[in-house]
């Protein structure tokens, strides 16, 4: 049996994890084209690989049947990868949330009841509890910390790397450095990316889909939202050793009393600048030293900035066919959940490709 084209456009999480997760079909013959010089360049490199997903508010509907899903594929995922590149890839397993509002805990008493019932444990520790814990390293204002044992963090880069590494051993071709520069079809099904000729399209490429999506007379218009990070060294010896959120703000242990301290910012487009701006990365520290004051002697090492896809005018991600063109399937504008949702996103993808739907009945998640 011949195999069926497939091109998959861009090489960040998303498409690295459907290239992975694709190649294992004998069906498909896959090469994936990134305009970047490498892979996890874009809104990939643009996060801290904070996976939340049994500390996330939602406990039915969509937005958690993604979340589950990925949670439960990533369990086995992880190990696949180290086993296949033969190495750790780095991370945390557990995420610890502090909660400042004594009024809230009403309601993580109610999520840990729901999350107990769909089979996982989330623990509730009072301020003294915490301090036993996690000596000195946090502030006083703290209500209660929630522990999840079930969510994680994950090296976003080496993530994709071992994504990418592990698909081109069965196969996959990645073509770096090669912008999408023309887009058409070739008779009834055919579609040709540049010079290269394809029976099946998936559009993965984060930011960068507005336009190739314009080329397929498809309107999918995203504004891009900041992540920004101070890599730090923390001043002394008491720093901390589980991956911790506070009021959106990431805290990253890296070793060594290494880590990163992030956050999202919602700035509006008009004020976007490509440059990193340093007044955002104050307010960033600024914040974060009401929750750890030991962030005041920090020394920073790096700072960076980039920009997650969040879909206008519909909620995030978009994952779907498309009606004029069957073969073609959009998985983007996840907004800040790429690296989170990637597993899942290839899954449905799979069920798309795999799912007989008419050309004139898009298949929409």
């Amino acid at each position: 049996m011949t195999p069926e084209r497939l091109i998959i456009i861009g090489a960040g999480a998303i498409g690295a994890c459907l290239a992975y997760e694709l190649s294992a079909d004998p069906r498909y013959q896959i090469t994936v084209i990134d305009q970047a010089a490498g892979p996890a360049t874009g809104a990939t490199g643009a996060a801290l690989g904070v996976l939340i997903g049994v500390l996330c508010q939602r406990t039915k509907g969509r937005f958690w049947q993604l979340r589950q899903r990925t949670l439960a594929r990533y369990q086995s995922l992880i190990p696949e990868l180290e086993a296949a590149i033969g190495q750790p890839i780095p991370g945390h397993s557990g995420l610890l949330k502090l909660v400042m509002d004594p009024a809230e805990r009403p309601g993580w008493e109610q999520l840990q009841a729901i999350r107990r019932q769909q089979g996982y444990d989330l623990e509730l520790w009072d301020p003294s509890e915490l301090h036993d814990r996690i000596p000195g390293v946090v502030a006083d204002p703290f209500a209660l910390a929630v522990w999840s044992p079930y969510d994680r963090q994950i090296d976003p880069t080496a993530l994709t790397q071992a994504l990418v590494t592990t698909a081109q051993q069965r196969g996959v071709e990645f073509c770096f450095n090669q912008p999408v520069q023309n887009l058409q079809r070739s008779g009834d099904r055919e579609i040709v990316v540049n010079d290269r000729a394809c029976d099946w399209l998936i559009l993965s490429a984060g930011l960068g889909s507005t336009a190739i999506a314009q080329q397929l007379g498809l309107e999918l218009p995203m504004q891009p939202v900041m992540g920004q990070a101070l890599r730090m060294r923390w001043p002394n010896d008491r720093w901390p050793q589980q991956v911790i959120t506070a009021e959106d703000i990431h805290l990253v242990p890296l070793g060594d009393r290494e880590f990163w301290l992030g956050a999202t910012v919602e700035i509006p487009p008009d004020q976007i600048a490509i440059a990193p701006q340093p007044e955002y990365l104050e307010m960033l520290r600024s914040r974060a030293e009401q929750f750890w004051p030991d962030l005041k002697q920090a020394e920073v090492l790096q700072a960076w900035q980039g920009y997650r896809p969040r879909p206008l005018g519909r909620p995030a991600p978009v994952i779907e066919r498309l009606t004029d063109w069957p073969n073609v399937i959009v998985a983007t504008a996840h907004y800040r959940n790429g690296l989170l949702l990637a597993p899942v996103t290839a899954a449905i993808v799979q069920e798309l490709l795999a799912t007989a739907v008419p050309p004139s009945s898009p298949a929409m998640i």
